[in-house]
C-alpha cells in the first residue's frame, strides 16, 4: 500500500517538476518578446497611444506582469543570451534571484563555476560568495565596529 502511494506521490512531483520547467522557458521567451517590444516602443503602438507608457502595457490585463520582473527576466535575457550566448534552457534552471545577483560579475570565462554555484550553494553560502564577487564586506570577512553613543537633547 505505502509503495503505491509513494509512487503516486512521486508521479505528481514529476509532472510539476516538468511543468515548472516549461513554464521557466516559456518565461524567457516572454522575455525576449518583452525586450523587442519595449527597445522598439512597440507598446504604444498596442495601446494605441503616442505617448503610451510601458507600465500601462504591461498593467493590461492579458499581460500584466509586474515593472520589477519584466525588468529583471529583461536584463537576465540581455545579459545571459544576448551578450554571453547561453541558451535560456542553460539558465533558466536557476533561480531568478539568483540570476540577478549575478548579473554585475559574471562572464563568459566564469559563468559555468556561477551557475554550477547558483545550484548547489546554500542560501548562507550563496549570499557570501556573491557579495564577495561584487566586493562587498561578507560576515565571514574581519571587521571592526566602532560603539561610539550618542546623547540626545531634547
Amino acid at each position: 500500500m505505502d509503495s503505491i502511494r509513494g509512487q503516486q506521490a512521486w508521479d505528481l512531483h514529476e509532472r510539476i517538476v516538468e511543468n515548472e520547467k516549461k513554464r521557466r522557458l516559456l518565461m524567457a521567451k516572454n522575455a525576449e518578446l518583452l525586450s523587442r517590444i519595449y527597445d522598439n516602443n512597440y507598446y504604444q503602438e498596442l495601446l494605441g497611444d503616442e505617448q503610451g507608457k510601458w507600465s500601462g502595457y504591461l498593467g493590461e490585463l492579458n499581460i500584466f506582469y509586474s515593472r520589477s520582473k519584466v525588468f529583471n527576466l529583461v536584463a537576465i535575457y540581455k545579459k545571459f543570451t544576448d551578450k554571453l550566448n547561453i541558451t535560456p534552457e542553460k539558465w533558466v534552471q536557476i533561480p531568478t534571484s539568483r540570476l540577478v545577483d549575478m548579473l554585475p560579475f559574471v562572464t563568459e570565462q566564469n559563468a559555468e563555476d556561477w551557475f554550477s554555484k547558483a545550484l548547489t550553494l546554500t542560501s548562507r553560502d550563496w549570499l557570501i560568495e556573491s557579495r564577495r564577487a561584487k566586493g562587498l564586506i561578507t560576515e565571514e570577512d574581519q571587521h571592526e565596529h566602532r560603539m561610539d553613543s550618542y546623547n540626545i537633547c531634547s
